[in-house]
């Protein structure tokens, strides 16, 4: 991976740019394709609840884009940085959605799933589907929008240390 950026004719933020846009484009149709399964199955529209969820969805996917990268750039190994991303963000789902309903009374637990995204999310959720929200949604909105902020900062040092380095710096 770093081969091919460093000998890219354009800057590295450039391809970034484009490798964030096409994974959110993924995003979103697997997204679609998720809420139409949810519909066949379970017979419950789940985009009803779009706008309300929408923000919160974007803000993680956007995290674990950045993540992705992240990981992405720091591995010498580009296929091997694709499956720990995707093995990590299908680990974190669960943990952080499937285990906090059944953990109340465990604070250490609770604190743990509360450094992932999305618990956040998933919070948001619940709350707008279900009315069983935790947290105040836009409390959680804010900590979600500050985690993107954070993991896009370290993907953007990331590709500007390691990419950059005997570049012209822009």
């Amino acid at each position: 991976t770093l081969l091919l950026y460093n000998t890219a004719p354009q800057s590295p933020l450039a391809s970034f740019a484009a490798r964030t846009i096409v994974a959110l484009i993924s995003s979103f149709f697997a997204g679609m394709v998720n809420g139409l399964l949810i519909y066949l199955i379970l017979g419950f529209n789940v985009f009803v609840h779009l706008p309300a969820m929408g923000p919160a969805i974007f803000l993680t996917v956007m995290s674990y884009i950045a993540g992705a990268a992240l990981l992405g750039i720091i591995m010498n190994n580009f296929y091997g940085a694709v499956m720990g991303a995707m093995g990590g963000a299908m680990l974190l789902w669960f943990f952080s959605g499937g285990f906090t309903i059944n953990v109340p009374d465990q604070p250490v637990l609770l604190m743990v799933f509360r450094i992932i995204p999305n618990s956040y999310a998933l919070d948001i959720m619940r709350s707008t589907i279900f009315g069983t929200g935790d947290l105040d949604s836009i409390l959680n909105h804010w900590v979600l929008l500050f985690m993107m902020v954070i993991t896009f900062s370290c993907a953007l040092y990331f590709y500007r240390d390691r990419l950059w380095k005997g570049r012209h710096r822009v």
